[in-house]
Parts: structure tokens; sequence; C-alpha cells
């Protein structure tokens, strides 16, 4: 997933558009604010990944 957090504060992710019969139409970049229900999940996701890459950078620094 290419989700990374903006500036602001706000949390962009891309997203797939399908039609009706799962034929794909499109995708989107999609910018989600902290009133926005899917930001906390979002939000979530980055705060692990970012704890994830800072703990590997400490065990990989030479």
């Amino acid at each position: 997933m290419i989700t990374y957090r903006l500036p602001d504060g706000r949390i962009s992710t891309m997203r797939r558009a399908e039609a009706t019969n799962s034929r794909m139409i499109g995708d989107a970049r999609v910018t989600y604010g902290p009133d926005d229900p899917e930001y906390a999940k979002l939000d979530a996701f980055l705060r692990l990944r970012e704890a994830e890459d800072a703990a590997y950078e400490a065990e990989n620094t030479l």
C-alpha cells in the first residue's frame, strides 16, 4: 500500500476505482483528514510502519 503522511498531518493513499462487474476503472490518490472515519485505520498503519522502520534502522546502523 502506497500510503504516507503529508506535512499538515493528513494521510494520502492510493485507491482503486472498480465498476460493479469488478472491472478496473482506474487508480486515484485520496487524502484523508482526522475527521474522516478511514483516518484512524490509516494512522495506525503508518505508526506501526514507522516503528518497524525505526527498529530496523537501529539494528542495522553501522
